[in-house]
């Protein structure tokens, strides 16, 4: 933006050091589009990965589902097409977009290695959280009454 601004004023000077000024301005200006449209391109790329690897847990989540709904049914044909198809097929798919079927790229994190990432830090902060609240409920501080419910009259402490 700050080029952009100085390129504009640049354009009615007609002196030579303004006009190497401005050739360097649009050269840089030049540089930083093409970084930026490969960065988005980068990052596109890697948000349609992470969505099909979103779709494909989903449609598995529901495959499960439905084979739990045949068993109970007692529709055992299409609860063994799912367990033994479907379910499978889609486990194999799943592991190729998480695998990344064209490998790291320059070292950087493939989409399923950063979700994976996240995933093990919000786990990490869970277990962080539920420690602490065991530890304030375990102990005698005040702090620990604020994660209490309320009890009802006729109902005992334990």
């Amino acid at each position: 933006m700050q080029l952009e601004i100085e390129l504009t004023s640049l354009q009615k000077e007609t002196d030579d050091s303004s006009a190497q000024r401005r050739e360097a301005i649009e050269r840089e200006l030049a540089e930083l589009r093409e970084r930026s449209d490969a960065m988005k391109a980068q990052w596109q790329a890697e948000k349609q990965a992470i969505q099909g690897i979103r779709e494909k847990k989903a449609r598995l989540e529901e495959a499960r589902t439905e084979a739990d709904r045949a068993e109970r049914a007692a529709d055992l044909q299409r609860a063994a097409e799912l367990r033994y198809g479907e379910i499978p097929e889609l486990e194999k798919e799943l592991a190729a977009l998480e695998g990344g079927e064209d490998g790291p790229r320059d070292g950087k994190a493939t989409p399923s290695e950063a979700t994976a990432a996240a995933d093990e830090q919000l786990t990490d902060e869970q277990g962080a959280a539920v420690n602490a609240l065991a530890d304030a409920l375990n102990s005698d501080d005040p702090r620990a009454r604020l994660f209490e419910r309320p009890r009802d009259e006729g109902e005992e402490e334990l």
